[in-house]
């Protein structure tokens, strides 16, 4: 996860620690953690104002680090089972999404110390992906192959049933356009929750081995595709045009 400057990322993998570096030179500049972390990172966050640092962790547990003094600030206890996911909110400051392999997506309140549980989004299997968009909508995928759009609500507006064949990476575009790709397929799809349909508006098909990660292009209407053999596939989607007749 990048911090808002893109001046520094920070990682976490299966040596319990959460590692910070510059972007530029990808020195190391921090290892902590370690003795704090009872199992593997699952999943990083750098907050969008630069003030935290989410960590979910397969030991079920969220938490929160101080992303100037580097210090843990709180630990968020909730998850039955393993955080695979955690997302910050792109509208609203200090607003977290954790998901779970418990089936549960929650979304917290952080005000330093001061934490609140606001809602507790229900799948109906493990969860394994969440990411906002910039009007504070939130989409999570499960291991069922589900996509599942929520408005603020405990209720989901769209859900995508049977997207994909298991769990999937998401990400939105400037649009409200939201790409999908099967972490268990060779093939990518779009999806429009603005518009009355069941089916993506376009799939991307071809690749030789399945996605680990899917992203857009910040300002040009593309998608990049990063394949688990280390190839990064880019799709233009400049041919679909959305209308609301």
């Amino acid at each position: 996860s990048w911090s808002p400057d893109d001046k520094m990322m920070v990682t976490g993998g299966a040596d319990r620690h959460m590692k910070i570096y510059k972007a530029d030179t990808l020195d190391e500049v921090l290892s902590v953690g370690g003795s704090v972390h009872k199992s593997w990172v699952m999943s990083v966050a750098w907050s969008p104002d630069g003030t935290f640092i989410a960590t979910g962790c397969d030991d079920s547990y969220v938490r929160i680090w101080d992303a100037h003094e580097h210090s843990l600030i709180k630990t968020l206890s909730g998850h039955q089972s393993s955080v695979t996911a955690v997302a910050w909110s792109l509208d609203e400051s200090g607003i977290l999404a954790t998901s779970s392999s418990d089936g549960y997506t929650l979304i917290w309140e952080i005000e330093g110390a001061d934490t609140m549980k606001v809602f507790t989004l229900k799948h109906n299997a493990s969860s394994n992906t969440a990411a906002w968009t910039a009007d504070g909508r939130l989409a999570t995928s499960d291991f069922t192959g589900n996509l599942v759009i929520w408005d603020k609500e405990e209720e989901p507006s769209h859900i995508f049933s049977s997207a994909h064949q298991g769990g999937m990476a998401i990400a939105w575009d400037r649009h409200g356009r939201v790409a999908s790709a099967g972490l268990f397929e060779k093939r990518a799809k779009i999806w429009d929750p603005r518009v009355e349909l069941t089916d993506p508006i376009m799939q991307l098909w071809g690749e030789e081995t399945t996605t680990k990660t899917v992203s857009f292009h910040p300002t040009n209407d593309e998608v990049y595709l990063g394949l688990i053999n280390g190839v990064v596939r880019v799709w233009s989607l400049a041919g679909y045009k959305y209308t609301t007749s």
